[in-house]
Order: structure tokens, then C-alpha cells, then sequence
């Protein structure tokens, strides 16, 4: 029974950890979920209105964790400043 408990937690903690997002965790300053240019502006980002537009896709001026994963490379790689900790 102890062997179906640890592995019970060890599946839930790696679960986790697969559904965590490292820009997230990093430009989601109040931590509920989404992403605003202000947020991006607080970490040091320059990005231009157009991009973040182009990036959210549903149009409700905040970014999810799927819309930021797919700006990645033209808003997070090319306009915020690389996190040196």
C-alpha cells in the first residue's frame, strides 16, 4: 500500500511539473494565469504593441500560457533581457 502512495505522489508531483511553464513562472507578476505587456514591461521586456497584439490571439489584451509559449521567439527571446539567476 505505501509503494501505490509513493508513486501516486511521485506521478502527481511530475504531472506537475509538466503543465509549469518557465515564462510563465517568470512575467506572470501576480500570478493569475496570464501575461499583460505591463507585466512583460515590469521584467524588463521592450515589446511592441503590435507584436503583443499579434501574440493574443483571442483579443483580451492578456496573454495565456499557450499564446506566450507560441510568441516565445518573437517577443520573450528577441525583446526581454536574458534572466542571468
Amino acid at each position: 500500500k505505501m509503494k501505490k502512495l509513493s508513486l501516486a505522489v511521485l506521478l502527481c508531483s511530475i504531472s506537475v511539473s509538466a503543465f509549469a511553464d518557465w515564462r510563465m513562472d517568470r512575467f506572470d507578476v501576480d500570478q493569475d494565469g496570464f501575461v499583460t505587456m505591463a507585466e512583460l514591461e515590469m521584467q524588463g521586456c521592450r515589446v511592441r504593441p503590435g507584436l503583443f497584439l499579434a501574440a493574443d490571439k483571442n483579443k483580451d489584451e492578456k496573454l495565456s500560457k499557450k499564446e506566450l509559449r507560441k510568441a516565445s521567439n518573437y517577443i520573450v527571446r528577441r525583446h526581454c533581457p536574458r534572466n542571468e539567476a
